[in-house]
């Protein structure tokens, strides 16, 4: 006698959970505005952080430019970040 398994799945149902796994998988950990929020605070405080260990040597002023050139690197790589993830994911027609 052969015991029927309760845990097999159709191959239909094992399709669909495999493209409900990947829909999942695709969508966005944060959305747009907590992303940004974040990035503002982090480059502000890597400015900052820059900026003060800086100071010593260079003078205030020039600390200050160095800081503000970190976050905008900073900035760069996030927006760089964002436009080749949607060049990536774009929808195929």
């Amino acid at each position: 006698m052969t015991k029927k398994r309760s845990g097999t799945k159709s191959k239909a149902q094992q399709e669909q959970e495999a493209r409900e796994f990947q829909a999942e998988l695709s969508k966005s950990w944060l959305s747009m505005r907590t992303g940004i929020i974040i990035m503002a605070i982090v480059s502000i405080a890597f400015a900052g952080f820059v900026a003060w260990n800086y100071v010593e040597s260079a003078g205030l002023f020039k600390a200050i430019l160095i800081g503000l050139m970190f976050a905008g690197i900073l900035w760069a790589i996030f927006i760089g970040n964002y436009y080749f993830n949607r060049f990536l994911r774009r929808k195929k027609s």
